[in-house]
């Protein structure tokens, strides 16, 4: 396949298939257009303490000064937290603005704050995002392993009625009819991506869905949760579409996992509410949703932890943190010849002999920390009650 692509690359590949962009009914939060604030910003990139620059440009093209809003815990309500780490748009490279990821102490739950508000952050979902060139025979067959093995968690159950949340152009709404004889509706937050196949699609946000409440027998959201607004009260609308008994599917990162706590792969600021098995369960049952089925695996959207020892070795040997990303996340994969043989910006042999050993070792160390449930995709099966 030419350059392997590194795990955050496959994942946040994935999440290309979908705009993630809910509209109404946050809490309300203290918003400004300003400097993001500096004190106690412990900087992942090496405590360089550069100014962040809200005007910085991408391919040349000048941007204008985002808008800030600050924002309470959308699990619990709290506004107590605790800086982890600041992080770039290292997939895209948009700019050089900075963002805090930060813990809250009261439930645990992991979010970027202060964070762009709504209207600002369509800045950052580019058209590479949306990949638009493709045509939907392309797209089908780009999404075909995916599709099916989505289809494996939703054909545990008796066929029926499936809405797919953030459901893109609708490849796996297409391989759901088509394939396994589903009948199939969508909500896509955004326009832009193209209806390839002609189906049942609200375009908007999902209050607005003219769906009647117990609808559907199954709902999915793949990779869908981290990017909205207020995922707690996506739960809550899609509780209410599902029929008594009806099952919700959800697949997201997994922030207890080596890629997002010591490789910081979450593709921030498009990822606004990082997520463990404890804050997602939490999140469900407070919208009278049951958890019953917990998975880590590579096949929805890859997730590898390949390139961890890479990582690792760069780190020692002092290479800024910002190059590593850079490296490791670019959109294209276009910096993996350097992560792979190179060594503070010259060849090296021992990273040669390091990408190597990596190689071997990833598929059983992905296999180990899946089973233990601490792969970078995590998926949960959660039932209405009757």
């Amino acid at each position: 396949m030419g350059r392997r692509p590194t795990s955050s690359v496959l994942m946040a590949g994935f999440c290309a298939t979908h705009n993630r962009q809910s509209t109404r009914g946050r809490c309300k939060p203290d918003t400004r257009t300003a400097r993001l604030r500096r004190t106690d910003v412990v900087d992942v990139r090496q405590h360089r303490g550069d100014d962040v620059d809200l005007h910085a440009s991408r391919k040349g093209t000048e941007m204008t000064a985002i808008g800030w809003e600050d924002v309470a815990c959308n699990l619990c309500g709290s506004r107590r937290s605790r800086h982890l780490f600041t992080l770039r748009d290292y997939r895209f490279l948009t700019d050089q603005v900075d963002f805090n990821v930060v813990r809250c102490t009261t439930c645990s739950l992991v979010r970027v704050d202060p964070r762009p508000l709504e209207s600002d952050i369509h800045r950052y979902y580019h058209d590479d995002f949306y990949r638009g060139q493709e045509d939907a025979e392309e797209a089908l067959r780009f999404m075909e392993p995916r599709s099916m093995a989505m289809a494996e968690h939703v054909n545990r159950y008796p066929r029926g009625r499936l809405l797919d949340i953030g459901c893109f152009r609708g490849e796996f709404m297409e391989h759901m009819r088509a394939e396994h004889g589903w009948e199939v509706k969508g909500v896509e937050f955004s326009d832009r991506p193209p209806n390839h196949f002609g189906l049942d699609i609200f375009y908007g946000d999902i209050a607005d869905a003219p769906y009647p409440d117990g609808t559907f027998d199954v709902i999915t959201l793949w990779a869908v949760l981290e990017h909205v607004y207020d995922p707690s009260r996506m739960l809550a609308q899609a509780e209410r579409f599902l029929k008594p008994g009806g099952v919700i599917i959800i697949m997201v990162p997994n922030f207890n996992s080596i890629q997002a706590r010591f490789m910081f792969q979450d593709d921030v600021p498009r990822h606004l509410t990082m997520f463990t098995r404890g804050t997602l369960g939490q999140m469900l049952r407070n919208n009278s949703l049951r958890p019953m089925d917990w998975s880590c695996g590579q096949e929805l959207s890859g997730g590898s932890v390949r390139g961890w020892l890479n990582f690792v070795v760069k780190r020692l040997s002092g290479e800024p943190m910002s190059e590593i990303l850079t490296q490791n996340r670019a959109a294209d994969a276009g910096g993996w010849p350097e992560f792979a043989g190179r060594l503070n910006g010259r060849p090296s042999w021992l990273m040669r002999q390091v990408d190597a050993l990596d190689k071997w070792l990833a598929p059983s160390l992905d296999r180990v920390l899946d089973g233990l449930g601490f792969g970078f995709t995590m998926t949960v099966h959660a039932r209405k009650p009757s």
